[in-house]
């Protein structure tokens, strides 16, 4: 027995579980929900697939977790729907109007660059790439677990500052139609400091919190050493004894702690596949 209500299956040998014989897309029996929260916590990821998801029902199954956090670019919120990100490689008349990312590994969690970083993610194939476009996750709980005592002690404390400008820069080299951003936007999105290393509001447990394409530098550091030190714990995070990736099917929902994994998209061929994600993302409250 697991002690749910329902048959899981791991999906790593370190963290996440596949929740099987659940509809979460329609009304949930009572009780049925604080299983799956408890599994959130207890797991970080999971996953229910063979869902059929309406955008309202997506969101109301979303607000579950928390309220759902609005994407600063109003350009890749499905229509009628500002709560729900489109994600893929959908164009109309030469413009994505999707967000687009087709990169082999950026690892991050969603949202680091908010005052109040994202609780977690709900993410929902509407239509999957038979092949490529993965999602790779990473217990960002056990890549600080196994860090040595000596790097915990030097980052322990240490803090970060994440810029949403820093990312955009980035985003701009993955779609050249993606305009920058205004100065309303960068007034509404300030550059925020967090630290390296945050403890789980309701687990306790301490976790690497890393954004390499997010961060703009480590406060009290030269920039290089920083650069470097952030790199480093990426490399560490991200070997595959603390990394479950994920293939999607269409009618996959992944939901994903963001305080606890770090995640990152993988490639596929945008030229012969369509790719068709919705995503809500749910608001949290300051690293500590």
């Amino acid at each position: 027995m697991n002690g749910y209500p329902f048959e899981t299956q791991p999906l790593s040998d370190v963290f996440g579980v596949e929740i099987c014989g659940v509809d979460v897309s329609g009304p949930l029996e009572p009780g049925i929900f604080a299983a799956i929260h408890s599994a959130f916590h207890g797991h970080s990821v999971l996953l229910f697939r063979g869902q059929s998801f309406t955008p309202e029902s997506l969101i109301d199954f979303s607000k579950n977790f928390g309220d759902i956090d609005l994407f600063i670019d109003p350009q890749y919120r499905l229509d009628g729907y500002p709560e729900v990100i489109v994600v893929g490689n959908v164009m109309v008349d030469g413009l994505m109007t999707s967000l687009f990312i087709n990169i082999d590994e950026e690892w991050h969690t969603d949202r680091s660059y908010m005052t109040l970083p994202s609780l977690g993610s709900l993410f929902y194939a509407v239509e999957a790439p038979p092949e490529g476009a993965a999602t790779r996750f990473a217990s960002a709980y056990a890549a600080y677990d196994a860090l040595p005592a000596e790097t915990k002690m030097r980052i322990d404390g240490l803090r970060a500052v994440h810029d949403m400008a820093t990312l955009d820069v980035h985003l701009r080299t993955q779609d050249p139609t993606r305009p920058p951003l205004t100065d309303a936007q960068r007034r509404e999105v300030p550059p925020v400091s967090h630290p390296l290393v945050r403890t789980h509001p309701v687990t306790g447990r301490k976790s690497l919190f890393i954004c390499p394409e997010v961060i703009s530098e480590v406060e009290g550091l030269p920039m290089d050493e920083g650069r470097e030190l952030l790199l480093s714990l990426t490399t560490h995070a991200s070997q595959p004894r603390f990394v479950y990736t994920h293939e999607w099917q269409n009618g996959d929902l992944v939901v994903w702690d963001n305080r606890c994994t770090l995640h990152t998209a993988t490639s596929y061929d945008t030229d012969k596949y369509r790719r068709v994600m919705w995503r809500t993302t749910i608001e949290g409250d300051a690293p500590r």
